[in-house]
């Protein structure tokens, strides 16, 4: 948040290309969170849909990136205990091991993800994220263990 907006509730907007060059630097004051209309020069196109927060950029580098990261680190930790209560729920606890194998099936979405061109930056942050996070607690697990391995010992 810039010093205009803690002071006035107001947001800098940059005044349309079709200004001239000394008018330029002019910036146009509009209370935050407001709805630009269609008239609106550069901001209309990616306002008209409807009024959204000023820093939710879908076009943005780092959006897609993030939420595919986090999206498979989420997905690492949640989807093993969705298949498992699953199976557990169809099967019963002793069922359960000889249909593991289809967890396999949580690797299908972000493998699709991959694959279809419109997803495929996120898919693959997914699997960054799917990675990292099978990495991180596999890495703590082992370190846990040989402690308490080499600790009794």
């Amino acid at each position: 948040m810039s010093i205009d907006e803690s002071r006035t509730g107001l947001a800098p907007e940059p005044v349309a290309a079709e200004a001239p060059a000394d008018d330029a630097t002019q910036v146009a004051l509009r209370p935050v969170g407001e709805v630009y209309a269609a008239g609106d020069g550069a901001r209309a196109g990616a306002h008209a849909a409807g009024p959204g927060p000023s820093w939710w950029h879908r076009d943005h580098p780092t959006f897609t990136a993030l939420t595919g990261f986090y999206a498979g680190l989420v997905y690492a930790v949640v989807a093993p205990l969705v298949i498992a209560a699953a199976l557990a729920g169809m099967y019963g606890s002793h069922g359960i091991v000889h249909h593991l194998w289809l967890a396999v099936v949580i690797l299908v979405v972000p493998l699709v993800l991959s694959i279809v061109p419109a997803t495929r930056r996120f898919g693959l942050f997914m699997w960054v994220g799917l990675g990292s996070t099978l990495v991180v607690v596999g890495g703590v697990a082992a370190l846990v263990l040989w402690y308490l391995v080499r600790r009794d010992g």
